[in-house]
């Protein structure tokens, strides 16, 4: 299908959101830290990867992985860490980006 707008004009940008509450949030764990803490691998690892080579700059809010107890070195090189998602959501949209979901 025939896109309307050039590949290179569209950027895609996954945001992950962690709540203290919620381990399933531990996707952006490196599989190293993943299997410490559960003892067994991180099913996300390849999928994370596959988005990362396909372009999509993957995200996670340094307020959540503090709450989490996820050292920033314990995550996935993959995935770019932000100082807070709410600030980066805000300067993202100032920037032309639409937030889907």
């Amino acid at each position: 299908m025939k896109s309307l707008f050039p590949r290179k004009r569209v950027k895609t940008l996954a945001q992950v959101r962690l709540k203290p509450d919620t381990p399933d949030a531990d996707i952006v764990m490196t599989n190293e830290a993943y299997r410490e803490r559960y003892n067994r691998d991180n099913p996300n690892i390849a999928i994370i990867h596959a988005l990362k080579q396909a372009g999509v700059d993957i995200r996670v809010c340094g307020q959540g992985i503090l709450a989490r107890k996820i050292d920033p070195k314990q995550v996935n090189p993959d995935i770019n860490i932000d100082l807070w998602a709410m600030t980066t959501l805000v300067n993202l949209q100032l920037k032309g980006y639409v937030r889907v979901g």
